[in-house]
């Protein structure tokens, strides 16, 4: 299926969630802290719910790029942002999921 034949009904919150889930990523860090407090009605969550959100479109990444929503390029970006985001979990890593590493991490 091409792009110019619409969004079939199963795929298009999935190209939504994607779409929303990297621009998320690519905000300042000011404004993923502000996201992240508006989200729940000021109740802050916690950072890596930022990853979280994106992991949860990514899974859908292989379908998208079958169904000719995403292109290989595309479908690698998400790949790259996906190994990023794994290299920055775990325990030794959390002081890069605060609000402060918001502020001031280069990754």
């Amino acid at each position: 299926m091409s792009r110019d034949r619409g969004i079939p009904a199963y795929l298009g919150p999935s190209v939504k969630s994607l779409i929303r889930s990297v621009a998320i990523l690519a905000l300042s860090g000011e404004a993923q802290e502000a996201y992240l407090g508006q989200v729940w009605l000021g109740h802050n969550l916690p950072v890596d719910e930022l990853a979280l959100v994106f992991g949860d479109s990514f899974l859908m990444v292989p379908q998208l790029q079958e169904a000719g929503w995403i292109t290989d390029d595309e479908a690698e970006a998400a790949r790259l942002i996906d190994q990023q985001l794994d290299g920055m979990s775990g325990a030794t890593n959390a002081h890069l999921w605060t609000i402060e590493a918001l502020r001031s991490s280069a990754e």
